[in-house]
């Protein structure tokens, strides 16, 4: 009888292990499909924001698909209707939470060998940082450094983008963000 023990003992150690040498695949599986549900090009957009922020200790923004549709509907505005033509959407349209104050960045380059990317617009609208008033970190409306607080407006948690590229080779980027930024007056952090 003392030798089955030992036997007995040594298959319960076995199963043990394996049990949890199963749990641990499956729960580092779990946790890899998680991660990875969010396509490289969401996380390089996020990244690229996101690297402004931290800069900053602002929270990360994350990514809203809504915002992303309705990005995706200005984008395509710009390029069917209104000639490519880089304008903001009107403050009478209204997004999927019935609020007409999202934020909006837009960006548009292009050429024969160049078709730029929503990280590199993000990057474009980041270098206003150098312009941006540091000493009062207000909002000022002065047409230097708008898109860099929009990306770094504190109160602002989400952000949807998109492109579309028009007929004549421009490619136009747009963002929104939500909560609005850029309130006049008001600190940006």
């Amino acid at each position: 009888m003392q030798k089955a023990m030992p036997c007995a003992l040594f298959r319960m150690k076995i199963i043990i292990l394996l049990l949890s040498f199963f749990a641990a695949l499956f729960s580092s599986s779990s946790v890899s499909a998680q991660n990875n549900e969010q396509p490289d090009s969401i996380k390089q957009i996020l990244d690229a924001h996101n690297t402004y922020r931290f800069e900053l200790s602002l929270p990360a923004l994350i990514w809203s698909p809504e915002l992303a549709k309705y990005a995706q509907s200005w984008a395509n505005e710009l390029s069917n209707n209104r000639d490519c033509q880089l304008a903001h959407r009107p403050r009478t349209d209204t997004g999927s939470w019935n609020n007409p104050y999202f934020g909006e960045n837009i960006f548009a380059g292009g050429g024969t060998d160049w078709v730029p990317s929503i990280p590199e617009a993000v990057d474009t609208w980041g270098e206003e940082k150098k312009l941006f008033d540091t000493e009062t970190k207000l909002y000022k409306p002065d047409g230097k450094s708008g898109h860099y607080t929009q990306i770094v407006w504190k109160s602002t948690r989400m952000v949807g983008c998109a492109t579309v590229k028009c007929a004549n080779g421009l490619v136009i980027v747009v963002c929104n963000y939500y909560p609005m930024g850029n309130l006049i007056g008001k600190p940006v952090y």
